[in-house]
């Protein structure tokens, strides 16, 4: 999920927020880059699953990574999702892990 941000970040910033809180560990990663339209949203963590936007931008992918990415989280009893309000607004990814 790092490496999305940084790739389709050419400008701008990447924060990174870790936290722990009910036995649950919270990794937030938070971009300026290009957002994520409302149309990829419901597919963003399938198998490549892209939009046009992203398909614009020479960006070498696959489009596989965020779904490999929620195969292990969910394999490990957690959860992972994206916010965005849009294109070239920016994203934020979050993945959420039990403690063990």
């Amino acid at each position: 999920m790092i490496d999305n941000s940084i790739r389709y970040t050419p400008k701008g910033s990447i924060k990174l927020q870790l936290t722990e809180n009910n036995n649950k560990i919270l990794f937030k990663i938070e971009d300026t880059g290009m957002g994520i339209s409302d149309e990829l949203k419901p597919k963003l963590f399938t198998k490549g699953g892209r939009d046009e936007n992203s398909l614009k931008v020479n960006i070498n992918s696959t489009g596989f990574g965020l779904s490999f990415v929620k195969d292990v989280v969910e394999a490990h009893h957690g959860r992972v999702w994206a916010e965005s309000a849009g294109i070239n607004k920016g994203s934020t990814f979050f993945m959420e892990l039990p403690v063990v």
